[in-house]
């Protein structure tokens, strides 16, 4: 079922925009004066986790505990795709992996993250790149990091050309 976001019409996916998630809200940033705006409270992905990206299709979607969620800026919904399934992975230590980064392949749509399973405290910690399926919040691993990984960012092909000029 969708929830109602803030009623204010927005639109975050412009320039002067940026998504920022934290503890369960989202707000839109100005990236020239930095005032923030509430756009969503109470999205229930936990206290961790918080990845986000636009999809190919224009919808925003939130990765965390244990769920993916998307969200319609144009209807200002909210919905909960579904629990994340695992594929590929190792038996995992920590009971509640996050993804704490998501970001959009532009060229095909896919999805890739960042999964982190943090171990509980163990000393066992790893990073995996994923892919995720948005239609069904499946989670593949493409492989373990060699570091801790925290980000993760598409460079546009423009920007890669121009400084091999």
């Amino acid at each position: 079922m969708s929830r109602p976001v803030n009623p204010t019409r927005l639109d975050g996916r412009s320039a002067g925009a940026r998504w920022v998630t934290a503890e369960g809200a989202a707000r839109l940033t100005d990236r020239v004066t930095a005032d923030t705006m509430l756009v969503f409270d109470g999205l229930n992905e936990g206290s961790q986790g918080k990845g986000a990206t636009f999809g190919n299709d224009g919808l925003l979607y939130v990765s965390g505990r244990p769920a993916l969620s998307v969200i319609d800026v144009d209807a200002q919904t909210i919905d909960t795709i579904g629990a994340f399934t695992y594929t590929g992975f190792p038996t995992l230590v920590d009971a509640s992996p996050t993804i704490g980064s998501m970001a959009t392949r532009v060229s095909d749509g896919t999805v890739f993250g960042i999964l982190k399973d943090g171990g509980g405290g163990n000393g066992q910690n790893a990073t995996y790149l994923v892919t995720i399926n948005l239609a069904t919040a499946e989670l593949t691993n493409v492989g373990v990091t060699g570091e801790l990984l925290d980000g993760l960012a598409y460079i546009p092909r423009a920007l890669v050309e121009a400084r091999d000029d």
